[in-house]
């Protein structure tokens, strides 16, 4: 392969080799010409073209198998020996001194340069000169007759040239060929330093990475921001796909899955994966280890275990744990880039799950100390309002009874007597609602059956008539989304209470495979809904739909007036 510098190219050994097989055609043509000029004597033509013939026939095998003929050399240096007995031939049967094979017979010193040694080129220079000198006895050439020709200084100028030749041709090549090896040695630390940079700058985001987690983990309390962080800042990182599923402790299983923006939610809406010590996610939970997954290596009973989204045969899982329990687990893969994971990117999972663990333990516990805290100031408040208000309503009710029986005489006194008598009751209804509903307890504990109970309570509380129907498979669901629906439904009865002058409620709770519904419909006075909107809504209607907008879910609201109210409400589950 050629190297290259900011100059020129390096030629490489094969083609020096070319060039040199070029210049011995060139050489034979010189032959050729000189003897069609009739520029040099023949002793014989027919040994003349005895000679070109096997010059022709030799350079034309070293033309054809020169690459075998090149590295042979480079192996065996000792093969130059071959081309020196064929030079020397030519030369010795072409007339030695007046040979046109001069020229032709300096190929063997060229062949030297392939030795990369001064020496070696010198030593067959040396050589060549002996074998020379011989030649050009043997043609009858002394020293006498090249003196008496005046050629004599010619022909011990050839013997330098022989030495010159192996010189010139051989030091440069010395260079060419350090040349070369430095440009590969270039490359190769190019290459090594543009590695070291990616994997520098690999290096910064994955710090960074840890630096957004760390900075969660301080100021990020809301677990639905933590989980976005993090799924974001894992890709930014470089992996393609991201995904957190959370471990659900009484069934075993991974599910309510969060993912990265380019996988669709609704892949893993209701996808669970059974966390088991005989598959890979059990295996990276009871080991405490991140593991990576190939399709290939897993066993085909465990095909259950296999991701949703497009090239997750190859993925690692990151178990997400603390000390004292498992939260779930954090996959990701190169299912865009088909890229390779390296030992870094499991060694960088190792640390960032660990932070990723604390951020997301760290959301948890604070949203139920504040889910704690909401329920202590509620029973607070409800205490408060029943040891305080609801005593003081009570007390002003016992006087009000005892003025309705003492003014008996007084019709008109009587009559508004009563009427503060009955604004009293409804005041009471209403405070003895409020206090009951406080105290409910969460819904967590088991959510249709939250839903029976707190329609029963309203009903004890109130006089109005409330029917509960369940249609579905009941399903279970997100802790915030059961914790929304409760909420809108206590908002929705709430407001028919005070409101709607209605006699019944009908509550509808329905589960399908993929959403829950909830329908509140009550049989008063209704409302003109566009214009309720137009003055952007009352508080309770305002209330609803920012709590259903913040699970994913929908809110329609149907009424007319004197044709009651339908509040409608879907969830994703």
């Amino acid at each position: 392969m050629n190297g290259r510098t900011s100059f020129f190219t390096v030629p490489d050994d094969l083609t020096i080799f070319h060039l040199l097989v070029l210049y011995r055609w060139l050489a034979l043509m010189l032959v050729m010409g000189l003897f069609l000029a009739d520029v040099t004597p023949v002793k014989s033509p027919f040994v003349f073209w005895s000679v070109l013939s096997l010059a022709s026939f030799y350079n034309l095998f070293i033309t054809i198998f020169s690459k075998e003929i090149l590295n042979l050399i480079l192996k065996k240096p000792k093969i130059i020996g071959i081309d020196i007995f064929f030079c020397f031939i030519f030369l010795t049967s072409t007339n030695g001194w007046a040979s046109p094979y001069f020229l032709y017979t300096l190929s063997p010193i060229f062949l030297t340069i392939f030795f990369r040694r001064l020496r070696w080129s010198f030593l067959v220079a040396a050589i060549w000169s002996i074998l020379y000198a011989i030649s050009i006895y043997l043609n009858g050439y002394t020293l006498e007759k090249l003196w008496l020709m005046k050629e004599l200084d010619s022909y011990f100028t050839h013997f330098f040239d022989f030495f010159m030749v192996a010189f010139f041709f051989t030091y440069p090549y010395l260079l060419i060929s350090q040349l070369r090896e430095t440009n590969v040695l270039l490359s190769s630390k190019e290459k090594e330093l543009h590695k070291a940079n990616t994997a520098l700058g690999r290096k910064n985001l994955e710090l960074m990475a840890l630096q957004e987690i760390n900075t969660a983990i301080q100021s990020t309390v809301n677990l639905k921001n933590v989980i976005e962080l993090i799924l974001e800042t894992i890709t930014k990182i470089g992996f393609d796909c991201a995904l957190i599923g959370f471990f659900d402790e009484e069934r075993g299983v991974l599910s309510s899955w969060q993912t990265s923006k380019n996988i669709s939610p609704s892949l893993y809406r209701n996808f669970e994966i059974p966390v088991e010590k005989r598959n890979p996610f059990g295996q990276a939970f009871f080991e405490r280890k991140v593991l990576q997954v190939r399709k290939s290596k897993t066993n085909p009973r465990q095909r259950k275990i296999a991701l949703k989204h497009r090239g997750s045969d190859n993925f690692i899982i990151a178990p997400l744990l603390t000390k004292e329990k498992v939260l779930g687990a954090l996959i990701v893969d190169y299912s865009l880039s088909r890229r390779k994971f390296t030992s870094e990117d499991l060694d960088f999972l190792k640390i960032f799950s660990t932070q990723v663990s604390i951020a997301i333990h760290n959301a948890q516990l604070y949203q139920k100390v504040k889910e704690f805290a909401i329920s202590q100031e509620r029973n607070r408040m409800a205490m408060e309002i029943h040891d305080g208000v609801l005593q003081n309503l009570y007390g002003a009710q016992l006087l009000v009874e005892a003025c309705v029986k003492g003014f008996k005489q007084n019709q008109s006194l009587e009559e508004k007597l009563f009427l503060l008598r009955r604004t009293l009751t409804e005041s009471l209804k209403d405070l003895r609602f409020c206090v009951d509903s406080w105290h409910e307890e969460s819904p967590l504990t088991g959510f249709s059956s939250s839903f029976r109970r707190y329609v029963e309570q309203f009903t004890q509380s109130t006089s109005l008539k409330v029917e509960f129907n369940l249609e579905g498979k009941e399903k279970e669901i997100d802790s915030e989304k059961a914790r929304t629906l409760f909420r809108i439904l206590q908002e929705a009865m709430t407001n028919v209470l005070k409101h709607a002058q209605a006699s019944s409620i009908k509550v509808k709770l329905k589960f399908t495979p993929k959403n829950v519904y909830l329908e509140v419909l009550d049989d008063g006075k209704g409302f003109n809904v566009e214009e309720v909107a137009g003055k952007n809504g009352s508080f309770g209607l305002i209330n609803m739909k920012k709590r259903i907008k913040e699970v994913e879910g929908e809110i329609k609201i149907e009424s007319e007036e004197g044709k009651g109210t339908l509040v409608h409400v879907k969830a994703p589950i």
